[in-house]
Order: structure tokens, then C-alpha cells, then sequence
């Protein structure tokens, strides 16, 4: 009995199929293929296609949310490759299934976009707190101005913000402006007498009763 080749069969399927409808979701990794069968039946079946980028699959943030969920709990790189194995998420076309090598820099990749957005992320400031660059455009007085003025202590460091070299907050208020202000245009050289406590001192009790 001859055997059937393949030009054969795919003779026989265009003669049972009369149209095949692709449709990709998105720029993602899932394909719906509809197939449109001789006497109008039609089947769709989901393909997973190959992509470049892991932003580009489906499920890229469920994906990094449980590898930062894993990396957090204190899991090797060879522990969490195979349970998001087990958990059936799917590497892009490097290879079929995870390791500690793919892993690793998936970590370090989305361990660096969850600094950069808690750089971005606003900072929430209290009635008459500044940061020294909103100061500094306020006054129109150079940062290196206010951290001078700051290592004198003539400004007002109300408060850190958690985390490594954590940037200070200073507290201001109209007074305190005004107070600044009348710092920067009264002029000082080099061994006059040093400017009167009123234009240095911050008014703290001002800060108390606000």
C-alpha cells in the first residue's frame, strides 16, 4: 500500500479546510488559529508563538510578581526555576523550561524596576516641608548654597526618608522664607562679623504651632 506524502496531505486539508483565521493577542506570545472546516464547522485552538521579550508574554507581571514573591522568602535561583516550572509559566524562546541561570537575571532585571519606580514614585510632603530641590527653586538659591547653609545649621532638616542616604526634608514656612531670603541678600565676605541670629536661626517654635 503507497504511503501517503506530504503533498498529498496537504492536498487533503485544503480540500477539508476552507479558510484558517490567525489572530495574535496583542504583541503577547498567545495566537488563536481558527479553522474553518468544509460544511461550515470551525474549531479554534490557542498557540503559543515565539517572542523576544518577556514584556511581550501574557503573563509577564504575574510572572514578576512571584519571582519577587520567591526571591523575597528567601529561595535559591534553582528552587524558584522549578517551581515556576511546576506553576507553568514558560520562558521565552531561549529554552522550554526555566533555570537558575534565567532566573538569576530575571531577578536582577525586575529587582532594577522596583528601584527605579520607588525613585519615581512622588514624595509626600506635610504643610511646609520641602525637598532642597523644590527649596532651592523657590529661594532661587543653589543647592550647594542650602547644603552649606545646612551644614551650619541654619536650616531646618525636618525629616529623612527611609532607605540608604535617605533625602531630607526641610520645613519652611512664609516666615522662614522670608527668613531665608533675607540670608541670602544680606552681604557677607570672608571675616566680617557673622550675620545677626535672626537670619540664621531657624524659628522652630513657628514649625511647633503650624
Amino acid at each position: 500500500m503507497p504511503s501517503t506524502t506530504n503533498s498529498d496531505r496537504q492536498r487533503i486539508i485544503r480540500l477539508l479546510i476552507e479558510r484558517v483565521d490567525v489572530v495574535v493577542e496583542g504583541t503577547t506570545e498567545q495566537v488563536d488559529v481558527a479553522l474553518n472546516w468544509s460544511g461550515g464547522f470551525s474549531s479554534h485552538h490557542g498557540l503559543i508563538r515565539p517572542v523576544r521579550r518577556y514584556e511581550q508574554t501574557a503573563d509577564y507581571e504575574r510572572l514578576k510578581s512571584r519571582i519577587v514573591e520567591l526571591v523575597t522568602a528567601g529561595r535559591s535561583y534553582a528552587e524558584i526555576a522549578r517551581i515556576l516550572n511546576e506553576d507553568g509559566f514558560h520562558p521565552t524562546k531561549q529554552t522550554n523550561r526555566f533555570n537558575k541561570s534565567i532566573v538569576g537575571r530575571l531577578a536582577k532585571k525586575f529587582r532594577g524596576e522596583t528601584e527605579a519606580t520607588r525613585k519615581r514614585a512622588p514624595i509626600e510632603l506635610g504643610q511646609h516641608e520641602w525637598t532642597v530641590g523644590d527649596l532651592s527653586s523657590e529661594l532661587q538659591i543653589p543647592r550647594t548654597t542650602l547644603h552649606s547653609w545646612k551644614q551650619r545649621g541654619w536650616l531646618h532638616v525636618a525629616r529623612q526618608l527611609p532607605g540608604y542616604r535617605g533625602q531630607l526634608i526641610y520645613w519652611a514656612d512664609n516666615r522662614e522664607l522670608s527668613r531665608l531670603r533675607q540670608s541670602r541678600a544680606t552681604k557677607w565676605n570672608y571675616g566680617d562679623p557673622p550675620l545677626p541670629a535672626e537670619l540664621t536661626t531657624p524659628q522652630i517654635e513657628n514649625r511647633k504651632k503650624s
